[in-house]
């Protein structure tokens, strides 16, 4: 018999790059899956063929008597929704407070009021900035550099004391630098292995922002999202703030590398001044996933650039 069959799953943010694998993983084991997504980021093109499967929401995470109706009955509730990109939330501060901010406060607190028993919060490696220390620990240091981080450590923060004090199981996850298939090469705030994967494609220069020596922990979005799912049917993890990595550095130069390898030719790389709010080095230390959640990263880096390209 399969137990989450009949259950209820609520993803904001499920047109997302991570939350659309979230809600087919989802599916695939039987939940029945709302969505909540004002697909301000990027249309709902990533659900086109689930949607006859799910219950979608077009709305946003800021109008609460949205959240406490989907709430109502759920399971479990995967809070996703947010402005996503450093640099977006370096040029817009105020659009990322409110969504980030007030966004987060609205799910954790409709989660409260309608008693769902799992909430779980998708944060980010952001939150530790450029803190010297290496692995990154959960207990380590924290200086985010961007409206982003800080924005991330609040969500992080209302789930330690609503654990606390309501008594609700609402865990963070801490991801590291994902990527994978159907993430948005496009635009201002695209991430780096979608972006150089498209000027490689489209045989245009690769252009790195700073000397391409930077590391960071990259992880497969299937890995991320099978996380989520241990993280809501563990135990014993209220209140806890969990990083999801690989636990292996890796430079931006040596994604270059993968690629020639695996295009099977050299391309021209641009190098460019470092944006505003970049990090230099950043790396997980995994032991608490394991220990916690049994959780370890599956895909490689070179496996999962495999998987993004048209060869």
């Amino acid at each position: 018999m399969n137990l989450t069959q009949n259950k209820k799953a609520v993803v904001t943010g499920g047109a997302g790059f991570i939350g659309s694998r979230l809600v087919r993983a989802l599916l695939d084991q039987g939940f029945a899956v709302t969505v909540i997504d004002d697909l301000s980021a990027y249309g709902d093109v990533r659900l086109l063929d689930v949607q006859e499967k799910i219950t979608f929401l077009k709305e946003s995470i800021l109008k609460k008597e949205v959240l406490l109706s989907a709430f109502d009955g759920a399971d479990v509730v995967f809070h996703l929704a947010a402005v996503v990109s450093v640099q977006e939330s370096i040029n817009h501060p105020e659009r990322t407070n409110e969504v980030n901010c007030v966004g987060t406060f609205n799910a954790i607190d409709a989660a409260r009021i309608a008693k769902v028993p799992k909430f779980v919060f998708s944060s980010s490696a952001s939150v530790y900035g450029d803190t010297p220390e290496l692995p990154k620990k959960e207990n380590g240091a924290t200086k985010p550099l961007s409206p982003y981080g800080v924005s991330k450590l609040i969500g992080e923060e209302y789930v330690k004391l609503y654990s606390d004090l309501y008594g609700m199981s609402a865990i963070a996850l801490r991801y590291m630098n994902a990527y994978g298939p159907g993430q948005d090469p496009n635009g201002a705030y695209a991430a780096a292995i979608p972006k150089f994967i498209s000027a490689v494609e489209n045989s245009q220069p690769i252009t790195i922002f700073g000397d391409g020596k930077q590391t960071r922990d990259f992880v497969f979005v299937d890995d991320i999202v099978r996380a989520n799912i241990l993280a809501s049917q563990s135990d014993n993890v209220a209140g806890h703030v969990i990083n999801i990595g690989t636990g292996k550095e890796e430079s931006l130069l040596s994604v270059i590398e993968i690629l020639k390898e695996l295009w099977g030719e050299d391309f021209e790389v641009l190098f460019e001044d470092v944006q505003q709010g970049d990090i230099h080095r950043s790396f997980a230390n995994v032991t608490k996933a394991k220990e916690l959640l049994g959780f370890e990263a599956k895909i490689s880096l070179k496996e999962g650039i495999s998987l993004m390209i048209k060869l």
